[in-house]
């Protein structure tokens, strides 16, 4: 929904730009644990469509990540900032938010095609969590 309540002219903008996606962005908040290099070298950088089509339904979605895009391939940093700031106001709106409030034996499954998903530091530090990732088999954003 925040793709499709965009203005048509930015729209037009994000068409067929693609977003540098980095573990090591100087777009993210300060990381609390240095990374090691092996860390470093299994996570190189990609490159992606800022906009997505679902393979599936057809539906455009924005496909950024507020901690981890980058920077958009072939803007001065200035303006590939300010491009990404705008989509980042866009995609925290309330209305295109889901916040779930966790109870005991929860499961929640998502489809990154067409959300993002970030954690929300409401728990108390150092409480034990149990995260599993599941991987189910599909194309790559293009």
């Amino acid at each position: 929904k925040a793709y499709d309540n965009l203005p048509e002219a930015t729209k037009q903008q994000l068409e067929g730009l693609m977003g540098v996606h980095s573990y090591d962005t100087e777009r993210a908040p300060v990381r609390a644990v240095a990374r090691t290099a092996e860390e470093i070298a299994e996570t190189p950088d990609v490159v992606h469509p800022l906009v997505r089509t679902h393979d599936e339904t057809g539906n455009k979605a924005l496909y950024f990540n507020s901690n981890r895009t980058d920077r958009v391939v072939g803007l001065e940093r200035r303006e590939s900032n300010q491009l990404l700031d705008t989509i980042h106001e866009r995609m925290i709106e309330p209305q295109y938010r889901y916040d779930h409030d966790w109870r005991v034996g929860d499961i929640v499954v998502w489809d990154n095609r067409c959300l993002i998903h970030s954690v929300n530091v409401d728990y108390p530090v150092g409480e034990p969590r149990i995260h599993l990732r599941t991987l189910i088999k599909g194309t790559r954003p293009e």
